[in-house]
Parts: structure tokens; sequence; C-alpha cells
């Protein structure tokens, strides 16, 4: 088998099933073919316009999921919808990396001088200031759950402006629901003061489940007829159960609290 042929590429039996009963020109769930447009389903959308808002107001915020929930999409959508004149965007992927690690990646991807003896800290305070005429700073930290303590505090430094009395970068942190308890210790307290809001993902519907299945399936090439007929009537479920996201700030079913 080619396993660089996405239609000849088969994760079992259900797959090539899809594939033929639907005619799709690809894998409908793969990701070797382009999407013009990520599927977004209507509380993403309307919880995307919530963060928008609230970055535009100087705002850090959470993003709190099981694995799988869609957390990781979210973020990049968000952060590919700012605009580039407004807004300068840092995405960190956790992956072990220390304090010092993260702030020389900051500096990096921000294009900051990192040369001589002053702290990485202070060089990213300066540069963040809003005396500045840089784009406002959104730094993103997935898999924020593992943040070192101290990474956690030196990021939520970087949020204010003593000088001015103004917000001078928002943080906005991704993570496993481990991510509330951890916010939730006195130590963290005035890193949870900093964080205005707290959305949390959650597996589709069902109806969702099939929504976003059709537009796989169509962005596929398929042929869209009525899932729920006949045998592919559990499609969504059998396609390895398929989540994206819902969001809900605080206060609302899930009672997430500050």
């Amino acid at each position: 088998m080619n396993s660089q042929n996405p239609k000849a590429a088969s994760n079992g039996t259900n797959t090539v099933g899809i594939l033929e009963h639907f005619r799709c020109r690809y894998a409908p769930f793969s990701d070797t073919f382009p999407l013009k447009d990520a599927w977004m389903s209507k509380v993403d959308g309307d919880n995307l316009r919530r963060m928008e808002a609230l970055l535009s107001q100087g705002k850090s915020f959470a993003l709190v999921g099981e694995p799988g929930t869609g957390k990781s999409m979210l973020l990049k959508r968000l952060l590919e919808r700012l605009d580039a004149k407004t807004y300068r965007t840092v995405l960190i992927p956790w992956a072990g990396q220390k304090t010092g690690q993260i702030l020389r990646e900051i500096c990096d991807k921000i294009r900051l001088d990192v040369a001589g003896r002053t702290p990485l800290i202070q060089r990213l305070h300066k540069a963040m200031a809003r005396s500045n005429d840089a784009p406002y700073t959104v730094v993103a930290i997935d898999e924020a759950h593992n943040l070192p303590r101290e990474a956690l505090h030196e990021l939520f430094s970087l949020t204010a402006d003593h000088q001015s009395a103004t917000a001078c970068a928002s943080i906005v942190l991704a993570g496993h629901p481990v991510l509330t308890k951890i916010l939730e210790l006195d130590i963290n307290a005035a890193v949870r003061s900093r964080i205005a809001m707290r959305f949390r993902t959650t597996p589709l519907d069902e109806e969702e489940v099939e929504s976003f299945v059709q537009y796989r399936l169509k962005a596929a090439g398929g042929r869209i007829g009525n899932l729920r007929q006949g045998s592919v009537h559990d499609t969504p479920h059998r396609l390895q159960r398929k989540q994206k996201s819902h969001h809900e700030h605080r206060g609302q079913r899930h009672g997430l609290g500050v």
C-alpha cells in the first residue's frame, strides 16, 4: 500500500468503506490535503469573538478542556484571526522548556535582540511597554498546565506596564482541567487575578458531530448524503469519535470561577 497516497491509505475497514460510499478524493479526516477554512461550530464562533474582545481590552484568559476537545485548534484559529498590524502573536507549545528557554523563545519570535547581560525579562518589559510603537503582544501557551510555577509568574509579570498603568501584553493559557486547580492555589493568586475569563472546551453534541463530518466529507470531494440513513447511520460516532470544541465562559453552565 502506498502510504503517501491519502486515498490509498487506510485507518481500517471503516475508512475504506467511507471512501467508497461517499466517493471521496481523500481520506476525509486526513491532514494531508488543504482546507480553505476550518470548520467552526456556533459556539466556537461566539467564543472566538469573546476572546478577540478580551484581547482588544488588554485582558488575559485561560482555555481549559480534556485532551482532544479542540484547544490547540481554537488557539491557532484565534491567533490567525488577529490583525498583524495591531497584534504581534507568539504561540509556544510547552515541551519541557525551562523559564529561561520560554523567555528566549518569546524574544526570538518578536525579533528582540538578546545579546548582552541584561536579563531577558527586563528586555521583554521594555520591548512590550506601550510607549513603544510596536503592536500589542499576545503570548499563547499550549499545554500550560505543565508550566513551571516560576515561568507562570514571569509570564504574567509581562502583562502590566506599571509606569503607564496600562496593559502591555495578554497571556492566553490553554491546558488540561488540572490547570484550573493550579490557578486556584493561593500561591498563584496574583496570576489568577489577572485572568479575566476562563473558557472550557467540551465534545460536540450529535448534531454538531454530523455537521462536522459533512463538512470534512465535502472538503474531501465526497458526495454528501444523509448520514443517518442505511449502513452509515452511526458514521459520526465510528469516525474515531472526532471532537471539536464547545467553549463556555466563566459563570455559564460549567460554573468555572476565577
